[in-house]
């Protein structure tokens, strides 16, 4: 009984954090000129501000103490991102920190050597001249030190940990025999954030494996950045959906009926695009 009323308790809380915290707003003006001071967005960004939304949400720490964090991501996905992260406090995954990326200058290695979770951030792939799916905001990176980015060089026995303090992470079983049991660990959410349209997930990767990494289809997020947010809506929701149905992402069938990618398809046919796509559905 004490159990059922703790718990009870705990759900009534939690409801009511939400309740009082969790809100998604356009960028602020003071926001908007933080993140063009400190580069996490441009002019000729793919995605400009009038695209992207702030979320704020509260979560748990390491020490279960609730805390309110925020998020920067595409329009269309701030609702499914606030319904991840109002699962994540409700199922009480710690989660370190969540600020946003201009408390770093955009450093992407200072925000994951801070363990912070973050989303959207005007930058490349690490190592390539390719802008990150952070710079759609169709991206979230949480808790980076025990969710490592793991680099395996090809033709030699050597791994790079990012950041450089998640090696102690290395070992992937939350359950040890004599060892504490770890937490924050992605793989205990894969579920959670798949069924609300993020089954692409970098543990799935070969090299680099990016535990922390979350994100949409790269062709889908460029689809969603080009289209008008109400048919990005639509199109987000048709994903989503089809995912949760059939456990599998309908973005690749759509690319298999098409020579060169669903962007393209898009900017030659837009006023038919919705008709193509619920013809292959």
């Amino acid at each position: 009984m004490r159990i059922t009323v703790s718990l009870l308790l705990f759900l009534a809380l939690s409801h009511q954090a939400m309740s009082q915290n969790f809100k998604i707003q356009r960028i602020p003006q003071s926001i908007q000129e933080e993140m063009f001071l400190k580069g996490t967005i441009a002019e000729d960004a793919p995605v400009g501000i009038d695209r992207l939304r702030l979320i704020s949400v509260p979560y748990l720490d390491f020490q279960g103490k609730s805390k309110k964090g925020q998020l920067i991501v595409l329009d269309v996905l701030a609702s499914a991102v606030g319904a991840i992260f109002v699962e994540l406090y409700e199922k009480r995954f710690p989660i370190a920190k969540m600020e946003l990326i201009t408390v770093y200058g955009g450093d992407d290695d200072a925000s994951m050597a801070d363990n912070n979770t973050s989303a959207h951030n005007y930058r490349k792939v690490a190592g390539s001249a390719r802008l990150s799916l952070h710079a759609y905001g169709t991206a979230i990176d949480i808790n980076p030190v025990q969710n490592p980015y793991i680099l395996l060089e090809k033709g030699s026995n050597q791994a790079t940990y990012l950041p450089p303090n998640s090696i102690q992470y290395a070992n992937r079983l939350t359950e040890r025999l004599g060892k504490p049991y770890q937490r924050g660990f992605a793989e205990d959410v894969v579920d959670i954030f798949a069924k609300h349209g993020y089954y692409w997930w970098g543990g799935y990767w070969d090299t680099p494996i990016d535990y922390q990494h979350f994100q949409l289809d790269r062709d889908v997020s460029y689809v969603l950045a080009n289209m008008p947010a109400n048919e990005a809506h639509w199109f987000f929701q048709l994903l989503k959906e089809h995912f949760n149905e059939f456990d599998q992402p309908l973005e690749r069938l759509l690319q298999s009926k098409v020579e060169t990618s669903l962007l393209e398809r898009y900017q030659n046919d837009s006023e038919n695009f919705k008709e193509w796509v619920e013809s292959n559905y």
